[in-house]
């Protein structure tokens, strides 16, 4: 709409000192809106992604999980959410209920030991010898943030995260399915964590 108004202006050359502020403080309120919903820029969350930070803290600690007890990889699709999220890892079958029932005690279990979340900054070198990269934005730099969860996991990340593993609360596997090759868990938390840069 105000696109069609300012062509309109130009157009008719109608451009005159009434209309140029109008149209100059209808831009600085565009530009303005821009940069709220592109929350890179902002204190409580400079790098970048949107995340609840108890929820994903906790995709950190269930794909670390998820390697050390099926080597399976971690997660290829990730939808995090506050109410509910779920994880996708390349797998060859569903888990079984005992299964289930260790993932949930491995994981409680590394939540109740308080394990400090941290950040760490490598250039860019460094982090591809020691991390694949492949999920990070094209232009995330030659600095790039890794998250260390203890002695647990360590991971490049550009989200939000809480400050200790116990702010995360009580994990718990809502369900689990699997299709062509994917295996499929949700998980819910009963808490909300403080968050990491505050």
């Amino acid at each position: 709409m105000f696109c069609a108004w300012f062509t309109t202006c130009l157009r008719n050359k109608i451009f005159h000192e009434y209309t140029y502020p109008i149209y100059l403080i209808i831009r600085w309120i565009i530009i303005i809106r821009w940069l709220r919903h592109n929350s890179w820029h902002r204190k409580d969350n400079p790098v970048g992604k949107d995340y609840d930070p108890a929820m994903h803290s906790a995709e950190h600690m269930l794909n670390q999980t998820m390697v050390r007890m099926f080597q399976c990889g971690r997660c290829v699709n990730a939808h995090v959410e506050k109410r509910k999220s779920r994880l996708d890892y390349r797998f060859n079958r569903d888990l079984t209920r005992d299964e289930v029932s260790e993932i949930e005690r491995r994981m409680n279990e590394i939540i109740l030991s308080d394990l400090p979340v941290i950040e760490e900054f490598l250039s860019r070198g460094e982090a591809e010898q020691q991390f694949h990269l492949g999920k990070l934005p094209s232009d995330s730099g030659d600095r790039i943030r890794i998250i260390r969860i203890g002695n647990y996991d360590a991971c490049p990340c550009i989200g939000m995260h809480v400050r200790t593993t116990k702010e995360i609360g009580e994990f718990r596997i809502v369900s689990t399915s699997y299709q062509n090759g994917l295996l499929r868990l949700r998980y819910k938390l009963n808490h909300r964590g403080e968050i990491v840069g505050e």
